[in-house]
């Protein structure tokens, strides 16, 4: 692949170098995680990821999928719908700054610098417990051990996004009780 075939197949808005970028998969953009989008349909995501497990988010009733050999689940706003939010707490999947699950706080930090913002929705007890980085994707992160837990992408650009009961409210909750990586 040329520099230009390698700039113009990145997903996400992060600098990094060609060669950096190379070394190095992308399996976390603002697009995608682990090659899948949103807005599939659940026999989608199954033919991509193989064996699943359905279950049922109960605070919001969302009906999702986890696939435990990706470590990745999906997540729909009613049964028979589009995915809504892709989860991930696989640590070999990363973004293209090399920051994913496991990874520190101080990592996530210094890989995108000013670009990391807490979640209005991820405050409680006086702590941040997960961050945004661009508009689709969202930290979790264990306050205990300042490790990201999980990564959620969400659709960041939907109306209300942002609001109580939007996409990036719904992210960070399914995000907080998602499996979470293991060190």
């Amino acid at each position: 692949m040329s520099v230009a075939g390698l700039w113009a197949a990145r997903d996400d808005d992060s600098p990094t170098t060609p060669a950096r970028a190379a070394a190095r998969p992308q399996s976390i953009t603002q697009e995608k995680i682990a090659g899948a989008p949103l807005g599939l349909r659940a026999d989608d995501y199954k033919d991509r990821f193989g064996g699943w497990r359905a279950q049922t988010l109960t605070e919001p009733n969302f009906p999702s999928f986890a696939f435990q050999d990706p470590k990745v689940a999906v997540y729909f706003r009613s049964e028979g719908g589009r995915a809504i939010i892709i989860t991930t707490w696989n640590e070999k999947y990363q973004t293209a700054t090399g920051v994913g699950p496991c990874s520190s706080l101080d990592e996530l930090k210094r890989a995108y610098g000013n670009s990391v913002k807490p979640s209005k929705f991820g405050r409680a007890g006086g702590q941040i417990w997960s961050y945004t980085v661009g508009k689709n994707l969202l930290f979790a992160v264990r306050p205990d051990t300042e490790v990201v837990a999980a990564v959620a992408l969400y659709d960041g650009g939907a109306p209300r996004s942002n609001a109580n009961g939007g996409t990036q409210s719904y992210a960070n909750y399914v995000a907080q009780v998602e499996a979470s990586c293991t060190l």
